[in-house]
């Protein structure tokens, strides 16, 4: 595939490269039990992926309910800013990101070592990643 990157830095050329594939959200746990959540890679070829439990057969079994749509940047222009995508804040009581608590129908930008708790207390993280 080619891709059109515009002139920049060799970081912000490395970035736009290694993030136009895709991200991946890294489980952890803050309070060091071991995670129970998989690790969740969304491509490009994805498109939009939902994270969080629609109905009992999806992947996500130790997740309740639908929490964040997480979306790629459509441009690689707008990769050169450090960005990777974007998280809809679906759950009803809101997600933290970076330690900000972002309610419901929010849309934020994450970028490489953003920290996403799906609902607050439960030591469940997720850290993007390149791929």
């Amino acid at each position: 595939v080619s891709l059109q990157i515009p002139p920049a830095s060799t970081y912000h050329m490395a970035h736009a490269e290694r993030a136009w594939h895709g991200l991946r959200l890294v489980a952890t746990r803050k309070d060091g039990v071991d995670p129970t959540h998989a690790t969740v890679v969304v491509l490009r070829e994805d498109g939009l992926r939902t994270i969080g439990r629609r109905r009992r057969s999806d992947m996500h079994l130790w997740i309740s309910r639908v929490h964040l749509l997480v979306e790629l940047m459509r441009s690689p222009t707008y990769l050169c800013d450090g960005l990777m995508g974007y998280v809809d804040v679906l759950g009803q009581n809101g997600t933290m990101i970076g330690g900000v608590h972002h309610p419901q129908g929010t849309r934020v930008p994450i970028s490489v070592g953003s920290d996403i708790e799906l609902t607050m207390g439960t030591g469940v993280h997720y850290t993007v990643a390149y791929l």
